[in-house]
């Protein structure tokens, strides 16, 4: 498959597929809390632009999505915002690089 795993930091571990953007992440949850649906398990959507991540935030919000974290620059090379989809599923929009 062309499968590289890498540790990200000491919460979690990233699997990219070969000459993609596309990567599976296995995080121990922030919260604390035992990983279940919604918790320890999401769903990434990247996006060209901070512009493009701060949009697509607020439509989900204004759709009834549930804030989990506005838009903000998380590390160096990371800028996104969560959200808890209507069925309780954890998204986030972001912008790598």
């Amino acid at each position: 498959m062309g499968v590289k795993g890498f540790r990200g930091n000491d919460r979690s571990y990233f699997y990219r597929f070969k000459e993609s953007d596309t990567y599976f992440a296995v995080f121990i949850p922030f919260d604390g809390n035992e990983a279940t649906v919604g918790n320890g398990s999401m769903t990434g959507i990247t996006f060209d632009s901070i512009e493009e991540v701060d949009q697509i935030y607020q439509r989900a919000i204004e759709a009834g999505a549930i804030a989990e974290g506005e838009p903000e620059q998380k590390m160096e090379t990371f800028y996104g915002g969560y959200i808890r989809d209507l069925d309780g599923n954890k998204l986030v929009f972001c912008k790598m690089g």
